[in-house]
């Protein structure tokens, strides 16, 4: 190789080799087992599908505006370098597939306003929390402001003019994030759930996880 493309692999070179781990699937693929274990971010797609399976149901109106198919999310799984470019590419596809997916319109059918009291619009994060908070008080933290921590990362990237550096913890930061958002979703169709038009009905997804894969 040359010179340059030397210098530019070596700058990929991991610098805490003991850390790195292979994958247990990916090893049992050469002993010939072809099972792959669901991961958090399919997880996170099939409780947008529960929940909008609910809330059509219930009040006729899907909760998110698009559900989504993981083989048609270009990023949306583990970090392939963990570079501060490729974790802030992946927060701000998440937030696009949750927060600013959550369909406005839906707050009209639970009555509540989308205006504050000057006239102005209200976010759908605020609503969420107005309606969490007249349906059960104590999800409030384990929805809403969930949610509300991967709206604020995904602003960085939009404010910003950052270095692009590499670091091996925007892998835990990634599944962090990841998990906390798939514990809101999990937590809010849990909830719906509860309402007496949906007890007992089949959904789509009746078991996710967050399988830990890294």
């Amino acid at each position: 190789m040359s010179s340059a493309c030397q210098i530019e692999w070596y700058n990929m070179l991991v610098p805490k080799q003991e850390k790195c781990k292979t994958l247990q699937n990916y090893l049992n693929n050469f002993k010939g087992c072809w099972r792959f274990e669901e991961t958090v971010y399919s997880s996170i797609l099939k409780e947008l599908t529960n929940i909008n399976k609910l809330t059509k149901t219930i009040w006729k109106c899907s909760f998110f505006k698009k559900e989504y198919e993981k083989s048609k999310l270009e990023g949306f799984d583990m970090l392939y370098l963990p570079t501060k470019k490729v974790f802030l590419d992946y927060v701000s596809l998440l937030e696009k597939i949750i927060v600013s997916n959550i369909n406005g319109d839906f707050f009209d059918f639970v009555e509540v306003s989308r205006k504050d009291t000057s006239g102005k619009p209200k976010g759908t994060l605020q609503c969420l929390k107005e309606w969490l908070l007249k349906v059960n008080a104590d999800c409030v933290s384990d929805i809403h402001s969930n949610l509300c921590k991967l709206r604020e990362q995904r602003q960085e990237p939009a404010h910003r003019i950052y270095n692009n550096e590499y670091d091996l913890d925007f892998f835990s930061k990634q599944k962090e994030l990841s998990d906390n958002v798939f514990y809101a979703l999990y937590t809010l169709r849990r909830l719906i759930q509860s309402h007496p038009e949906v007890k007992g009905m089949a959904i789509p997804h009746e078991c996710t996880e967050k399988y830990i894969v890294i």
